[in-house]
């Protein structure tokens, strides 16, 4: 007969192997959301900007939360890809989805190789025009440092087609002026870094072109050129050419202020004139040329000649005023005019090499004669009455003649 001191310890026997039941069902189960040790698919340490991926044992019922340096970078599976550019602490929390059980990896530490510093350094410059040989002549060396020595790296340019230093690759040749070169600098860890420099030049002067006239006409076509340097006191200019960009035998010259005669052909002057853009070439003391333009134009021109004035001394009209049209002077009044004058009008000179005016009167006698007519003739205290004028004007395409009445009317 069973005593119930023995009923006892075998209900307390039970209830004890029970327990150790869920233990080690409990434990069991705890053990897979622990199985969460990060590894590494490389070694360390490893080179800046390298992918590399990092990843516990597989869960199927799990959801995996990754964090770099303590914020979360996302991916949802036991593993990620992922780089860095420094040390950086990795952690992942695994948890089972079913009972909310969960473990947390120890810091897994990755680290890098030392870093890669280049420095750039361009030993020469070079003009502007890439065109031309001497717009290819900059030079640019790269340093390396870091763990290594500067001449235990490997340089690599992108540069096409590559020109280096003979035995030296950290020095690039024949570069262009404003350009961005690239190189990547390599270790023997096989980690590498790149950069670039945007390549200088000489500087160029600073060019300001005049023309008097801008606007020159067939029969006196001729045009001044001038120009200024206003970088004269940093950038000195060793030569310097003009090309009038026209079929003239003198279209190209060597002075400072040249005189220039564009000569149209009848085409041209039935179209309306010809509209020139001017070159000025000049060099700066390191032989680099600088390309300036300046437009201007050459257009045929008939004289207005009016048939009447009034020589009444009250300012208005009190000369013989031969002139362009005014609307092709820019406007009314001597706004628009640039002055000749001295009401501020261009003179019959401004549009021919020379002119000869002569005045008669009604009986064939000569009044006034003139051969650089000024617009100055106020009538010679003429009485008032028709008089007759022969204008001959002649420019490099011949002698056009002008004839006509005008009337003097004083009113006194």
């Amino acid at each position: 007969m069973i005593k119930k001191e023995q009923i006892f310890r075998l209900n307390k026997l039970s209830v004890f192997l029970t327990t150790l039941i869920i233990l080690v069902v409990f434990y069991s189960t705890i053990s897979k959301a622990q199985d969460c040790n990060i590894s590494i698919d490389t070694n360390i340490p490893l080179c800046k900007y390298q992918i590399f991926e990092l990843s516990v044992p597989e869960c199927d019922d799990c959801t995996f939360e990754w964090r770099k340096d303590g914020e979360i970078i996302g991916g949802s599976t036991n593993s990620i890809l992922v780089s860095i550019t420094d040390q950086t602490l990795f952690t992942v929390k695994v948890t089972l989805n079913e009972s909310g059980l969960f473990c947390e990896s120890d810091p897994f530490l990755v680290t890098t190789h030392p870093d890669i510093n280049i420095e750039l350094e361009q030993l020469q410059l070079t003009c502007t025009n890439g065109d031309k040989d001497n717009g290819n002549t900059a030079m640019i060396k790269a340093t390396a440092s870091g763990f290594f020595e500067a001449d235990e790296y490997h340089y690599f340019w992108d540069v096409k087609p590559i020109q280096v230093a003979p035995g030296d690759s950290t020095v690039a040749l024949g570069l262009k002026a404003n350009q961005n070169y690239s190189i990547t600098v390599k270790d023997d860890y096989g980690c590498f870094e790149t950069d670039t420099i945007f390549t200088e030049s000489y500087d160029n002067p600073e060019i300001e072109l005049f023309a008097d006239p801008d606007t020159a006409f067939v029969q006196k076509p001729e045009i001044e050129f001038s120009f200024i340097n206003h970088s004269e006191d940093s950038i000195a200019l060793s030569n310097f050419f003009w090309d009038f960009n026209d079929d003239n035998d003198t279209a190209n010259s060597f002075l400072p202020n040249p005189i220039h005669r564009f000569i149209l052909n009848d085409q041209e002057i039935e179209d309306g004139g010809k509209d020139y853009l001017v070159f000025f070439t000049a060099f700066n003391e390191q032989g680099c040329d600088t390309l300036y333009t300046h437009q201007v134009k050459v257009i045929p021109m008939r004289l207005f000649i009016p048939n009447v004035f009034t020589p009444n001394g009250d300012g208005v009209n009190d000369v013989f005023r031969i002139t362009e049209p005014q609307s092709t002077q820019g406007g009314n009044g001597e706004e628009g005019f640039k002055a000749k004058d001295a009401e501020g009008f261009y003179t019959p000179n401004h549009y021919y090499e020379s002119t000869k005016l002569v005045v008669f009167n009604r009986h064939g006698r000569v009044m006034f004669r003139d051969e650089d007519y000024q617009n100055d003739w106020d009538g010679d205290n003429l009485s008032d009455g028709v008089y007759y004028y022969v204008l001959k004007a002649t420019g490099p395409k011949g002698t056009d003649v002008y004839k006509g009445s005008v009337t003097i009317i004083r009113g006194q």
